[in-house]
């Protein structure tokens, strides 16, 4: 499959919201624990997504489309609680560039396997993009503890499988029922949490950033799942993988937090390897 310029917009596009969603559930998770900031985005993404299925995709889809969805919604659930843990933890400087790269070659692995390779300018391009993703979001050098690698390994691993599963659940044209399922069960899961953990849903005021992330990170869904008509699955998931990258031109931008220079070369990695995957 040709990668055409309306395929590369909606990858890169994909990773521009979810790196924009991270930078509003962090901004959000100052305020509220990250659980609750979850609970509440989910809230937003399941209210939107349920308005445009009844109002605009009326069109069902079979029941091996909805336990694809469902089975997304579960591994993308794991791999937040992984993130999430791994950053209350301390294990930053690890978890976020080592899920971020995972995230990106499981799809590339398999796809390999199954489909073939891509070109040598993509696959120059994959490389680049792993180490680009890893210099940005690393703050530095992580100590290799094993819960933070066990963390590390999950989060990769959850998102790469959702990279992997949510495009099975794609089907006729349909994209917004499929994200619908699979917010359901993140829903359904991080509500059994707060109750376990006793804590509550937030009112919007207490994180108002977070129905933002919620909303931008089902856009990132949405845009990576269209983005499936014009892709592979690989140069698809290695684009929206570098979410990272705007992550921290966001942070840079907005917040004015300064940056180290391995992360500006991460950046700058990110942005070759785009143009290398576009070739």
């Amino acid at each position: 499959m040709d990668l055409t310029p309306l395929g590369f917009a909606l990858g890169l596009g994909s990773a521009l919201a979810y790196g924009s969603g991270d930078f509003c559930g962090g901004l959000a998770a100052r305020r509220a624990a990250p659980y609750q900031v979850m609970a509440l985005s989910s809230i937003v993404n399941v209210t939107v997504l349920l308005a445009i299925v009844l109002g605009i995709e009326r069109t069902p889809i079979s029941g091996a489309a909805i336990a694809w969805a469902a089975l997304s919604g579960l591994l993308g659930t794991v791999g937040l609680t992984a993130l999430y843990t791994g950053l209350a933890r301390g294990h930053t400087a690890l978890i976020a560039p080592g899920s971020g790269v995972l995230s990106a070659a499981i799809p590339v692995v398999i796809t390999a396997v199954l489909g073939g390779l891509p070109a040598a300018a993509q696959l120059i391009g994959f490389v680049l993009a792993g180490i680009g993703i890893w210099l940005a979001s690393s703050a530095g050098r992580a100590g290799l503890d094993r819960e933070g690698l066990w963390l590390t390994l999950v989060a990769g691993v959850g998102f790469g499988l959702y990279f992997l599963t949510i495009p099975q659940a794609r089907e006729g044209g349909v994209v917004f029922l499929p994200l619908l399922v699979g917010r359901l069960v993140m829903l359904v899961i991080t509500l059994v949490i707060l109750s376990r953990t006793g804590q509550s849903i937030p009112h919007p005021r207490q994180a108002p950033t977070a129905p933002l992330a919620g909303v931008l990170d089902m856009s990132g869904s949405v845009f990576y799942l269209i983005s499936q008509q014009y892709l592979r699955v690989d140069v698809a998931a290695v684009l929206a993988s570098l979410y990272p990258a705007f992550t921290l031109l966001l942070t840079a931008v907005l917040l004015r937090e300064g940056l180290s220079r391995r992360q500006w070369i991460g950046a700058a990695v990110c942005i070759l390897a785009a143009a290398l995957i576009a070739v």
